[in-house]
């Protein structure tokens, strides 16, 4: 048989139990075990155990028991003091929290104002380009007929030279000798 385990042997534990003893994660654990603050022990194949002590039992002082009551229950004063310390606890973080949605809305608020004011003038500008890119596509409409006009001008220039120059040749040699 073996023997009932000693008071130190209650502070190894996993690394699971180790958490939930400091309040913390396992990979935390893990960590500590890592960096060497924590003292550690190989607890088969299984891995190893931590050493963490267990908490100390609160001893009650005579204050905090009243006489005269049953087992198991709490006295309604004691009741009343814990809820009433409650309610006051809840009661402040909820006017916390009605402060942080106040502020949340507000902040809310003016970002949706902020954003119209944005729409507003990215609208007005995509105006204003679309008013320039109008007016430069018909500048450039102008430009173009511009260019076909003159391009048809030089043309019936060309053409009239190569008929003249056509006429010329024509010509017998001793009437272009005269021309010039």
């Amino acid at each position: 048989m073996s023997s009932p385990p000693a008071p130190l042997d209650e502070d190894w534990c996993s690394v699971a139990e180790a958490a939930r003893r400091l309040n913390v994660t396992p990979t935390a654990i893990r960590n500590r075990i890592r960096r060497g603050t924590l003292r550690t022990k190989p607890n088969g194949n299984i891995g190893h155990l931590v050493l963490v002590p267990r908490p100390e039992p609160v001893p009650l002082t005579p204050a905090d028991t009243v006489p005269g009551t049953v087992p198991g229950t709490v006295p309604p004063d004691v009741l009343d003091r814990v809820t009433d310390a409650l309610v006051a606890e809840l009661r402040g973080r909820l006017s916390e929290l009605q402060a942080r949605i106040t502020s949340a809305e507000a902040e809310r608020i003016a970002l949706q104002r902020e954003a119209a004011q944005e729409r507003a003038q990215a609208a007005e500008e995509r105006a204003r380009l679309q008013a320039a890119l109008v007016d430069t596509g018909q500048r450039l409409a102008g430009l173009s007929e511009a260019r076909e006009a003159d391009l048809d001008r030089h043309r019936q220039e060309v053409d009239e030279l190569r008929r003249e120059l056509r006429d010329l040749r024509r010509r017998p040699w001793w009437r272009r000798v005269w021309a010039a």
